[in-house]
């Protein structure tokens, strides 16, 4: 038997996210099997497991996939808006594709996250560079507004994890409350940035 070239490789391990992308995203991911992903890629399901141990590895691929691409794109401070809503197209920026879900799906895209975690350490330290990134460029964005005295000299970094700190709260509570709306979760991190800022504008 032929053995499969690298290219090759690379565009089935491709077609299984993207088949499994879909699944998760229509029908949940419970109820996605990899017998299912597999007969939509059209291989075998033993194919899957020698691109992906288990379904979970399949899911944190295509999450930290779809987190590394929001990343890439640059936030270029709007000098014609306020500092607030600067701030506020940094936050959508990475959390707009993954907010398309179902509030149900993302609880339990979380659960199967962290079930899978304590399993796998390198799972835990792949997701939390992706985070310090996030915080990074954050911190990043707060040293440009600096430079441009749009807001005052601040230990950047402080800020930056102070934010993503909101961040990351607003989405939890906006998850476990099941009447909350995406409106409001936007509304309550705007509000938290306004107060965190609120002292750190100059000429305010």
């Amino acid at each position: 038997m032929a053995r499969i070239g690298k290219e090759k490789k690379e565009v089935i391990k491709q077609e299984i996210l993207n088949a499994s992308k879909d699944m998760f995203f229509e029908q949940g991911y419970d109820k996605t099997s990899t017998s299912q992903i597999a007969k939509k890629v059209g291989v075998a399901e033993g194919t899957i497991f020698n691109y992906f141990k288990t379904k979970s590895d399949i899911l944190v691929e295509i999450l930290t996939s779809e987190y590394a691409e929001a990343l890439e794109e640059p936030v270029i401070a709007d000098l014609s808006i306020g500092v607030v809503d600067m701030f506020m197209e940094f936050v959508i920026k990475v959390t707009k594709k993954l907010l398309l879900l179902p509030k149900k799906m993302l609880l339990e895209i979380g659960i199967t996250l962290m079930n899978a975690s304590r399993k796998k350490t390198g799972m835990i330290q792949k997701l939390a560079a992706l985070d310090f990134q996030y915080i990074d460029e954050m911190e990043n964005f707060c040293g440009e507004l600096i430079e441009k005295k749009i807001l005052k000299p601040c230990n950047k970094r402080y800020l930056a994890e102070n934010i993503f700190s909101i961040l990351m709260y607003e989405i939890m509570i906006f998850l476990y409350d099941k009447e909350m709306t995406k409106e409001a979760l936007f509304q309550r991190i705007e509000s938290k940035l306004t107060f965190e800022l609120e002292y750190r504008i100059e000429g305010e």
